[in-house]
């Protein structure tokens, strides 16, 4: 008899074969002759023709016929029509919810007599269920025929016959469809350094160039996809955890080129480096490096490829490896989707900048600010190695709580503590001038979701006369000199006061005022530049080489009359006199102002 055995039941569905069912065996179905059947196995590969399963398909072919326990007559007019329907409903419902035999089972095709060579399909699951039109012969009173379509994956008979090939090798996945890819794209923007230049000899001109430093060049996106279709075989594995199980062993969580499991591939195809080349040298990036006075010696948009490419190589930076997970129950699939940013060697962030020149800027009609703003955004270099826990619930992966998993805004902070933004600027002036060493406004914000740095900074060239200082200026104010004539009112006189000219002038005063804005890390130090504290020193240039003066009060002294500032009350009879003198200073905001106000009288004739 051909029998099925669902492995959600206990009950057996017994097709033909036999001439009475045991109920109390737990027997269902039909009665009657042995019936025919069709095996044919189908080979399931991948495109490349990697064979992944067997797929078996098996028609069975029968004659039910009447129960000897069912009533026959043939004088009662229909009843054994209404058998032979009954029959016809029996094979028409099977595998609905009144047969509990949904799902896969055990389907058998045993000889007559209990003999060997059963054929036995371990995972067999009815497809179809046919029930032809009645032929002439039966017209649908006398028997019913039908036909039940199974499939199967596991194929569990074996022949005592001579010549056995032997114990059958079942798929260690049981697997319908699998599909891996590997993508490897090039992402438009450049990353390293920009700014850190070096001089090289061109390979094939013999000629020095500039290049980048830091071997900045692009970056690459690497995407690994693999899906799987699994089977419900026969035991409680659900198809969707076949398809996990054998992806585990296909993907890792650590950078390409690891070996996790059996049947790793390499992630990318070997490629001759001189014919393909990934990254490329560059020596200037974005236009940002200041055109030399000669454009064709320098235009500022010049991009030189080095013969010596970086390609995919394994010191390279996997960086951002990101997981996706796809699962569903009901297909039986599984899929996961591996993301990396290929980096070169040593690079771990991403900085774009803004760069502004502004001339006529608010600090002075003659002075070129320039502006610097950007971000910069780092990689997470920390392969999910053991930063990842997989959850019953259909093998989805979720970070862990170890706050080491993303390294992001390290990578971040340590770029921008190595960026020279006064670099960065000075390549960008075009002025006479030069640019100061100071940042005369400064913005920094970190954003540790997003793993990036936002800054931006404002130099200028505006020159200053002490150190320490971001922006100065003198004030100088003469008053006096002017004759003295004496107002003599006589009364009744209609026309006014008669004037008389004393043969003398007003007493003669100059003040000159010193204010200043100073660096915020330079006003604790700075204190000691005022007058009652220490002498500054000359000789510190660290901030403008073309200092000039020492102290405030040495700036002051030298617009005092008599000096060689003062060719126009050079030549004194009396003073200079300190008249008036004040000095103000607010170490919080930084402004400063120095005062002195002197009389003094000219010389006869001067």
């Amino acid at each position: 008899m051909i029998s099925f055995k669902s492995h959600e039941s206990t009950k057996e569905l017994v097709l033909g074969g036999i001439t009475t069912l045991d109920a109390s065996a737990k027997e269902f179905g039909v009665v009657g002759p042995f019936p025919r059947y069709s095996i044919s196995r189908e080979e399931i590969s991948t495109e490349d023709g990697t064979h992944i399963n067997s797929r078996f398909v098996i028609n069975v072919t029968g004659t039910a016929t009447l129960k000897t326990t069912d009533d026959q007559d043939m004088l009662n007019k229909g009843q054994r029509q209404s058998r032979v329907q009954g029959e016809a409903l029996i094979l028409a419902q099977l595998n609905r919810n009144q047969w509990p035999m949904r799902g896969n089972g055990v389907l058998e095709i045993a000889p007559y007599g209990g003999h060997a060579n059963i054929i036995k399909y371990n995972d067999a699951r009815i497809l179809s269920i046919e029930l032809p039109e009645q032929n002439e012969t039966s017209a649908g009173v006398q028997y019913q025929e039908y036909t039940v379509q199974f499939e199967a994956f596991e194929d569990g008979g074996v022949s005592n016959n001579t010549s056995n090939p032997g114990d059958l090798i079942q798929p260690t996945y049981n697997l319908s469809n699998v599909e891996e890819s590997w993508e490897f794209t090039r992402n438009d923007q450049f990353v390293g350094d920009p700014y850190t230049m070096k001089t090289v000899t061109h390979p094939d001109t013999e000629q020095d160039v500039e290049i980048l430093a830091d071997n900045p060049g692009y970056s690459f996106t690497l995407t690994h996809t693999l899906n799987a279709v699994g089977i419900q075989g026969s035991g409680a594995v659900q198809g969707w955890e076949r398809a996990r199980d054998y992806i585990d062993t296909r993907v890792g969580t650590g950078r390409p080129g690891a070996s996790p499991g059996p049947g790793w591939s390499s992630p990318i195809p070997d490629t001759p480096r001189d014919e393909e080349p990934l990254m490329e040298i560059q020596t200037n990036i974005l236009n940002l490096k200041r055109p030399k006075a000669d454009p064709a010696v320098d235009a500022g948009v010049t991009l030189e490829r080095a013969t010596v490419a970086a390609g995919f190589a394994p010191g390279e930076t996997y960086a951002n490896h990101v997981r996706n997970v796809t699962s569903s129950v009901n297909a039986g699939s599984y899929g996961v989707t591996d993301t990396w940013i290929v980096l070169p060697s040593g690079v771990t962030s991403l900085a774009t900048m803004d760069i502004e020149v502004e001339e006529n800027s608010a600090l002075s009609s003659d002075a070129i600010s320039i502006s610097v703003a950007g971000t910069i955004t780092g990689f997470n270099t920390i392969p999910l190695e053991g930063k990842e826990v997989q959850l019953a619930n259909h093998g989805v992966l979720v970070p862990s709580t170890d706050i080491s998993y993303d390294n992001r805004l390290d990578n971040a902070t340590a770029a921008y503590n190595n960026l020279n933004l006064y670099n960065v600027a000075t390549a960008s002036y075009t002025g006479a001038g030069v640019v100061r060493n100071v940042e005369f406004a400064k913005t920094v914000s970190k954003n540790e979701g997003a793993g990036s740095i936002t800054f931006s900074s404002t130099f200028n060239d505006l020159s200053v006369r002490l150190s320490g200082v971001i922006e100065d200026s003198v004030q100088i104010s003469e008053t006096g000199g002017t004759p003295v004539i004496a107002l003599i009112g006589v009364l009744l006189k209609a026309t006014g006061p008669v004037y008389q000219e004393m043969g003398t002038i007003t007493e003669q005063k100059k003040s000159v005022s010193y204010t200043a804005k100073v660096q915020r890390d330079q006003r604790g130090e700075w204190t000691a530049k005022m007058v009652f504290g220490k002498r500054g020193n000359k000789g510190d240039t660290s901030v403008d080489e073309n200092l000039q003066y020492d102290s405030p009060l040495d700036l002051i002294e030298v617009f005092a009359p008599g000096q060689d500032t003062d060719p126009v009350n050079k030549d004194l009879e009396n003073g200079p006199y300190i008249q008036n003198k004040t000095e103000d200073w607010n170490e919080d905001s930084g402004d400063y102002t120095l005062s002195r106000e002197w009389v003094y009288s000219k010389k006869e004739g001067t």
